[in-house]
């Protein structure tokens, strides 16, 4: 789920680069990572935010977790809402 959101990302999120940063979703038992808010700009300076689930949660549709720290997940993250595209590879690599 994509959403446009005027508001920056949540306090503790971690920056990849100046326009992408994520924050760790967990399960509701608050210990298990169940994937990420992915949170980038847009050109006209507005934010839009993701989720974006990891594996074994969503199996199917779930992204795999090569490393935590830092984070670096595949494939790779395409914005359905303004079409930013990249990877996240311990920083921003865009597509």
């Amino acid at each position: 789920m994509t959403i446009m959101h005027g508001d920056p990302p949540d306090e503790g999120a971690v920056y990849l680069d100046d326009d992408h940063a994520y924050v760790l979703a967990y399960m509701p038992d608050g210990i298990e990572l169940a994937g990420i808010t992915e949170w980038h700009c847009t050109a006209a300076g507005d934010w839009c935010a993701g989720f974006v689930p990891f594996k074994p949660h969503n199996p199917e549709y779930g992204w795999d977790v090569i490393s935590l720290d830092p984070l670096h997940i595949e494939p790779s993250l395409l914005c359905r809402a303004c079409g930013s595209h990249g990877f996240i590879r311990g920083t921003w690599i865009a597509a």
